[in-house]
């Protein structure tokens, strides 16, 4: 009984070293195996999901600055707020206030995107970051 338990163990043992690579080895791959073992990370699973974050992390340097509300009592100061950073004229200021949820700027560093939501905030509106 035992000598067929371990005959099965040890072809699986046998199996699984000739499947693994070893690092003296790696030079001798071909670029084609070396590119694909590198994509595969120290568990042997291919990295999808950790390199496009990390793309998504690199891309993210500009971000969109997006009136959600603003209150009705004050938004006299929202508008006041948005024509500093737009350079618009009271009516087109107006009317995008009034238009809320709208893009107000595009394109903005982090830093210049935190300053613009705080500006809106203290005149009581609300501003997201896309």
């Amino acid at each position: 009984m035992f000598g067929s338990v371990s005959g099965a163990l040890q072809d699986l043992c046998n199996r699984a070293h000739s499947s693994m690579i070893l690092f003296s080895d790696i030079p001798k791959l071909s670029p084609k195996r070396r590119s694909l073992l590198k994509a595969l990370g120290p568990q042997g699973q291919a990295n999808v999901g950790s390199t496009k974050a990390e793309e998504e992390k690199a891309e993210e340097t500009t971000f969109d600055v997006k009136l959600e509300k603003s209150d009705t009592a004050a938004k006299i100061k929202v508008i006041k707020e948005v024509r500093t950073f737009t350079n618009l004229g009271l009516k087109e200021a107006k009317d995008l206030v009034e238009k809320a949820p709208v893009l107000l700027k595009q394109g903005v560093t982090k830093e210049e995107a935190n300053d613009i939501m705080e500006k809106l905030k203290a005149a009581r509106g609300v501003a997201m970051m896309e």
